[in-house]
């Protein structure tokens, strides 16, 4: 019921969007029918191909994969929570959220009163939204839409007038580009392609130190 309920939400949304863009109704719905049929019969073949890419032994989908799904998260807890309750939440759970609530009223009413006193201090208020979107996604959403930001802040002080009018096309053009390569990531890991070159970041301690001596006696062996 509530995926059914879903669709025709969004359903009702395209539907808005074509009244505004004056778009036929009935292409539209014939559109989501053969989205539909498509997606019955390539969203199975793609999960396929992630399944037999997965080197290590997490689930697909589970943060320490090779193909996390920040989102899988967050349903589940909701679901844990929807079955069992607010005893289903860690520690100090509640009382993090209340906290969390109550910043977020004075930070909003804070930028209301600022707003309206015309305080130049409202510029520099960060959005709440913004704020809670690393919680709920992890850094995989926050990093690149950081970086988006900055890109776009300069890009408007250099160009603002370019910034207006293609800024929404580049970043349609990266978030699409970014979701189809995985495809082709896959199919290479199938195909057992290795990349020339790799980099990896590692943390103080034992593990470093393995590394080190085994870089080191690597560049002995060929001085």
């Amino acid at each position: 019921m509530n995926a059914a309920s879903q669709i025709s939400a969004n359903v009702m949304q395209d539907f808005k969007t074509g009244y505004l863009t004056l778009t036929s109704p009935q292409v539209m719905l014939t559109g989501q029918i053969y989205g539909i049929i498509l997606g019955a019969i390539i969203n199975p073949c793609i999960y396929y191909a992630f399944k037999e890419t997965v080197r290590d032994k997490q689930p697909i989908g589970s943060l320490k994969s090779e193909f996390p799904c920040p989102y899988a998260g967050v349903y589940r807890a909701i679901g844990i929570i929807g079955m069992g309750g607010v005893k289903e939440l860690p520690k100090h759970c509640v009382s993090f959220c209340t906290v969390a609530f109550f910043i977020t009223l004075a930070m909003n009413s804070f930028k209301l009163v600022s707003q309206k006193k015309g305080w130049t201090i409202m510029n520099y208020l960060p959005s709440m939204t913004a704020l809670a979107l690393p919680f709920f996604t992890g850094p995989y959403v926050a990093i690149p839409m950081c970086i988006g930001s900055v890109v776009v802040y300069v890009w408007n002080k250099v160009d603002g007038q370019s910034a207006e009018v293609l800024s929404s096309a580049v970043a349609a053009g990266l978030t699409c580009g970014e979701g189809l390569f995985t495809l082709p990531t896959a199919l290479l890991t199938m195909k057992k392609v290795r990349p020339p070159i790799c980099m990896k970041f590692l943390s103080s301690g034992k593990e470093l130190g393995e590394m080190d001596s085994f870089l080191s006696s690597f560049a002995s062996a060929n001085s």
